[in-house]
């Protein structure tokens, strides 16, 4: 199974990655039994400070698939965002989509989202507000785009949307 992940999601779990393997980073010798008159104590090739905090990842940065849509104000949907593809396995008939408005402003916004293909489907309401989560019909053992639209529900305000799933 395949899927498609966006050049910002890799990026940023490359990064983790690095990091990890960084901070867990445990030399040879201690795979095996050490050389004779060697000391046994663990050795670290990071310090990591004792008081140190580590948040916790939202499901926005770990998600397979983050992209971002919008509209003019006014009530009419705005563009079609194409930006995630999703493969899904057999016997899986719907994908969970969860979105929010950008993070401080009083954006509201109703969002929708559909299986793309070459015989578009009919789109699934996702919800209005500041944010939402719901899922969208899905062929079982198919790959397509993800495709959600905005609508803004100020006449006066844009809406911009963060989706990720």
């Amino acid at each position: 199974m395949r899927r498609h992940i966006s050049p910002t999601a890799f990026t940023a779990g490359l990064s983790k990655i690095g990091v990890l393997a960084a901070a867990l980073a445990i030399p040879m010798t201690l795979m095996g039994a050490p050389a004779a008159g060697a000391s046994t104590a663990p050795q670290s090739a990071v310090s990591i400070p004792q008081d140190a905090e580590f948040a916790p990842a939202s499901a926005e940065s770990a998600s397979l698939c983050n992209s971002k849509a919008s509209a003019l104000p006014g009530g009419a949907w705005g563009p079609i965002s194409k930006q995630c593809t999703w493969t899904s396995a057999p016997g899986v008939t719907q994908r969970t989509v969860s979105w929010n408005v950008v993070s401080g402003s009083n954006q509201i916004a109703c969002v929708q989202g559909r299986m793309g293909s070459y015989h578009p489907r009919s789109w699934t309401n996702l919800g209005c507000g500041q944010s939402g989560t719901a899922t969208i019909p899905w062929t079982s053992n198919t790959i397509a785009t993800v495709e959600i639209r905005v609508r803004s529900q100020s006449p006066v305000s844009m809406a911009n949307v963060n989706y990720y799933f």
